[in-house]
């Protein structure tokens, strides 16, 4: 498989499941036309921005390019404020 390799949604986001071992679970996430969402997730989750912008809030607004990483802490609520539409992430949740 080819991380670059995809087709963009015209709405919403694509979640991708790449691996799944034990506490671990990597996933490929390619954003469309998205409106602010917001998220909690009981696990840990590291982020990397491969291809796109976007901002998220986690209390500051962060605002990610290609190549940027952020780690949000489980239970840590945070928002998806903007997101440029063929946007691709790499997510590598972990469960405690």
């Amino acid at each position: 498989m080819n991380l670059f390799n995809y087709e963009t949604p015209k709405k919403g986001e694509r979640f991708e499941r790449l691996l799944v071992d034990g506490c671990v679970e990597i996933v490929r996430i390619v954003s469309g036309e998205v409106k602010e969402q917001s998220f909690c997730d009981e696990r840990d989750e590291w982020v990397v921005l491969l291809k796109g912008s976007a901002v998220v809030v986690m209390g500051e607004e962060i605002e990610l390019r290609a190549g940027d990483t952020l780690f949000i802490p489980a239970e840590r609520k945070h928002l998806l404020k903007k997101v440029e539409p063929g946007s691709l992430w790499l997510a590598v949740h972990i469960k405690k």
